[in-house]
């Protein structure tokens, strides 16, 4: 998983404590678009696709398929 389940209580606490304070939004980003973002800087600018896959264990993968239009990628499958 992610980390142990206090370690995510730590933080979105932290989180929660600077939303009141700076009084800025939070977005909830899913880790796999977060890594299809990289091919907007990366090597692979000039690709029609991203197909983002990460090790889920357990003989498993999570995976998404995004297309490229205008500089923006849009999510096709997951």
């Amino acid at each position: 998983g992610p980390g142990s389940f206090t370690s995510l209580r730590v933080g979105l606490s932290m989180l929660k404590a600077f939303v009141l304070v700076t009084g800025k939004p939070v977005v909830g980003v899913s880790s796999l678009d977060g890594i299809a973002m990289n091919a907007r800087t990366s090597r692979v600018r000039k690709a029609l696709q991203v197909c983002v896959i990460n090790d889920a264990r357990r003989n498993m993968v999570y995976s998404s398929l995004y297309d490229k239009k205008d500089g923006t990628l849009v999510r096709r499958r997951e």
